[in-house]
């Protein structure tokens, strides 16, 4: 919903001032992408001869975790390692 003209060009407004106000090397400006990868695949496409009644095939019957990958790059083109982010227990502090 807030990806509308509008507030395009007021991010960039903001981020051509950042840049401006900070003088960022191109080694310093990092772009991050993320996405949800499952831990159970899907099967291929099975292929069988015309006339065959019985086919075997296997799938898994678990639901599989997501798990999270992000990678991210720099605009002078440097990479870092793909960071993976599998789920687990909330970490609670007592404060």
């Amino acid at each position: 919903m807030s990806f509308n003209k509008e507030t395009v060009a007021a991010f960039f407004k903001a981020y051509k001032s950042t840049l401006a106000k900070g003088k960022f090397e191109p080694s310093r400006i990092y772009n991050i992408n993320e996405t949800g990868i499952t831990t159970v695949q899907q099967p291929p496409k099975i292929l069988a001869p015309k006339g065959v009644k019985q086919i075997g095939g296997m799938t898994s019957a678990e639901r599989g975790v997501l798990v999270t990958m992000i990678c991210c790059i720099n605009a002078a083109g440097n990479t870092v390692p793909p960071l993976f982010v599998f789920p687990g227990q909330i970490l609670r502090t007592i404060c």
